[in-house]
């Protein structure tokens, strides 16, 4: 698993799981998203593989829900200084799903393991250029979030193959 340098940690709402990917590819390590930081074994939703450790939890809705809460809330607890979710409407975020319901205020606590985050910024899909603050926490310094550390990357981390079956209409649907 990757410590998440300050002010890479990219979340996303619900549709936006390969756009997010994407951009964070395309950045060379400036962003990360959930895709990246776990050993590759935990993305397998290959439920018919008997040898996969995970087919019974991606072959229920609920409890596959549950596991990618419990990892989404984890990652948020390993960010620092800044994070940024991608979305459709900057102003009118989906609080819904994942994002909303636990990696938001995962975020905004204090005392999580990688540190403590200031400030969440929006932006949009599929290329996050039109950004919007929204939310500081309260008695800090608006600090400048530095775009300039890059992740080093672990081979045995990250999701291999197309992470939109985890998403909106995939066949591992996920309600980010």
């Amino acid at each position: 698993m990757l410590q998440t340098p300050d002010s890479t940690c990219l979340f996303y709402t619900s549709g936006n799981t390969a756009n997010a990917r994407d951009y964070a590819k395309t950045k060379a390590g400036l962003y990360t998203t959930i895709w990246e930081i776990w050993p590759k074994k935990y993305y397998n939703d290959d439920e018919k593989d008997k040898k996969n450790p995970l087919r019974c939890i991606m072959a229920d809705a609920v409890i596959r829900r549950e596991y990618f809460v419990i990892m989404s809330g984890a990652m948020a607890t390993l960010c620092s200084t800044a994070a940024i979710v991608m979305t459709e409407n900057i102003d009118a975020i989906d609080n819904n799903g994942i994002w909303g319901q636990t990696e938001r205020p995962t975020l905004e606590k204090t005392g999580n393991v990688g540190g403590q985050v200031d400030t969440i910024m929006a932006g949009t899909s599929p290329d996050p250029k039109t950004k919007k603050k929204i939310w500081q926490r309260p008695g800090t310094a608006n600090r400048e979030i530095n775009m300039t550390k890059k992740l080093k990357f672990d081979d045995n981390c990250g999701a291999s193959g197309d992470v939109k079956r985890f998403d909106k209409g995939g066949a591992s649907e996920v309600d980010w």
